[in-house]
């Protein structure tokens, strides 16, 4: 009757049968070899529950494959009774073409099995939050030593760091580094520092892990006139801010002016103002003299008006 089940597994399908069972075979080892690898207690946890499950299915396979050869060998044993010839059909009129016979299908090389675990650490799943390091400190070489370092330090919460320093890492650019510090206190830390003040030798930077410290030390770039001294661990103004400020030197005049204005006290603004209005308006004060300064002035703008 039509979607009754075959009495026996033909060749295809105990082929198709002992594939699949070497493919979860395959998959259970390389399972298990990944969870030996793994040090995250999670991660580790959900890799050992697949392989419990693709083990379970192992088994249950090749007993269903067992069973079904015992069958097919009880019943080549006790072949059932023969039954009585049924009388000869009637010739049937010979076909005017014979139709071509379709070609047997091979069978599949390998079968499909069962669907590809995805693990929770692949690289394209991976988001992983971190908490900012927000305490350190910094220092640089003294002049006169070559070649130059500029040092972070970090001291503050990271005490038996030293045992675990396979979990830290740091990565330089030219204008940043990166540090990362995973699974430490049950968290993952990290301090990212981009547009540094000034370029650095991302080759011959390096982090030096300490028993209760962490200590970065970034290789200075040499500038034109040897190593520059860094003002701040960090620049205030953008790498194509400085470029626009070399392509035009006055710029770099008035926005000295305005940041001296903008940070200085009551007595210093007052002062710049007044000089500011003087030059305006053609009066006669210390930057006559300096065409370049008094031109510098004539063009800033504050904001607000001298003296304020």
């Amino acid at each position: 009757t039509l979607g009754a089940k075959p009495a026996r597994m033909d060749s295809a399908e105990k082929m198709s049968a002992l594939l699949s069972l070497g493919d979860l075979q395959d998959d259970v080892d390389e399972l298990k070899e990944l969870a030996q690898r793994c040090l995250r207690p999670t991660v580790k946890a959900m890799l050992t529950a697949e392989c419990e499950r693709l083990e379970l299915e192992l088994t249950t396979r090749a007993g269903m494959l067992t069973g079904a050869a015992q069958a097919s060998l009880a019943r080549g044993s006790n072949p059932a009774p023969a039954r009585a010839p049924a009388p000869a059909p009637a010739p049937a009129p010979a076909p005017a073409a014979a139709a071509k016979p379709k070609p047997a299908l091979a069978p599949k090389a390998f079968s499909s099995g069962p669907a590809p675990v995805r693990l929770p650490n692949g690289a394209a799943e991976t988001r992983v939050s971190y908490s900012t390091i927000a305490s350190f400190g910094w220092d640089q070489d003294g002049y006169g030593k070559d070649p130059q370092n500029v040092y972070v330090h970090i001291m503050s919460g990271v005490d038996g760091i030293g045992q675990l320093k396979e979990r830290v890492s740091c990565d330089f650019s030219k204008h940043s580094f990166d540090l990362k510090i995973l699974d430490f206190d049950g968290k993952n830390h990290r301090l990212f520092k981009d547009n540094l003040d000034k370029d650095i030798i991302p080759s011959e930077s390096k982090v030096i892990v300490k028993k209760n410290s962490i200590k970065i030390c970034m290789r200075k770039a040499k500038g034109q006139y040897g190593y520059d001294s860094w003002m701040d661990i960090t620049a205030k103004k953008t790498r194509n801010e400085d470029a626009a400020q070399g392509a035009d030197p006055s710029s770099g005049i008035m926005d000295l002016m305005k940041q001296m204005y903008d940070d200085g006290d009551d007595t210093l603004k007052k002062t710049i103002g007044e000089a500011m209005m003087k030059s305006r308006n053609g009066e006669p004060d210390k930057f006559d003299d300096k065409p370049s300064s008094r031109g510098a002035l004539e063009d800033l703008d504050f904001g607000h008006g001298p003296g304020l």
